[in-house]
């Protein structure tokens, strides 16, 4: 744990030293060399919770893709020509995203419709 006081004095001299040149001056080189602990200690504590936010936000989107990724493929064909097609339309197909497509054969391929 780290002295909030301490690390707020730090991050308010730096602040200043934007402004004006304090760092020549011995007392408050003293004062930053004392309060630098608190301050790392400060810094280190808000740089953990933003990796921290990140991850968040990057496991959510991880998550969200994979589910997209999960969503089943619908395919449909269309018809070929014949009666109960005409009626019904063509083929349909529901399948997993893993399957390829191109695995399924697009003869027919039942023996009734052999000649």
């Amino acid at each position: 744990m780290y002295n909030k006081v301490n690390a707020l004095i730090y991050e308010l001299i730096l602040f200043l030293c934007k402004f004006y040149p304090l760092k020549r001056k011995p007392w408050i080189r003293r004062i930053l060399q004392y309060c630098l602990d608190d301050w790392a200690a400060f810094r280190a504590e808000v740089a953990i919770k933003d990796v921290d936010k990140q991850i968040e936000a990057l496991h959510a989107e991880w998550e969200s893709e994979e589910k997209e990724k999960q969503k089943p493929v619908y395919t449909e064909l269309p018809a070929d020509g014949s009666k109960a097609q005409e009626l019904l339309g063509g083929e349909m197909r529901l399948s997993s995203p893993w399957t390829a497509e191109t695995s399924y054969k697009t003869e027919p391929s039942s023996s009734h419709e052999r000649n």
